[in-house]
């Protein structure tokens, strides 16, 4: 497993990934966008995050060790939805905390192709950006749609 920029309180084991008060997780999201949806993925059983488990959330990953975040979103693309030299464009940064830091890098990417869930999702659909499922989204993922949608001017 290569080191990620999750940063955990040295009692928290980060195998296991216990988020403390001063874990901080430095991220990429991803909003592929098909007009004015935008593609979700439904995590399945197997991924390493219980509290993700059959929630829908945003293509995203934590930053690798060295990892530039344009290159995370990449990884995210073609990792997560099968989408190879994709058009990436940034946000914008934003911050949350609740049980920890997150600090998110916001991109945005638009592809004609078909989508194709990764290993750890069992679907990938797209959502009206208006109409998403939050009360079946990874509360974590929900505070970064929100924060987006509101800088949103055409949806």
């Amino acid at each position: 497993m290569s080191e990620s920029l999750a940063i955990y309180n040295k009692a928290a084991d980060p195998m296991g990934f216990e988020l403390t008060p001063t874990s901080l997780h430095i991220a990429s999201f991803v909003f592929v966008k098909r007009g004015t949806t935008i593609a979700l993925l439904k995590a399945n059983n197997q991924h390493y995050l219980e509290f993700r488990r059959g929630k829908w959330v945003i293509p995203a990953a934590i930053l690798k060790i060295p990892e530039h975040p344009d290159d995370c979103a990449l990884r995210v693309l073609k990792d997560q939805l099968g989408i190879e030299k994709p058009k990436l464009k940034f946000v914008n940064v934003q911050s949350h905390y609740s049980d920890h830091w997150d600090l998110c890098f916001i991109y945005e990417s638009q592809t004609a192709k078909p989508l194709k869930a990764g290993n750890l999702f069992d679907e990938v659909k797209y959502f009206s950006a208006k109409k998403l499922p939050q009360e079946s989204m990874a509360p974590d993922h929900v505070e970064v749609v929100d924060a987006w949608i509101k800088k949103q001017k055409s949806l």
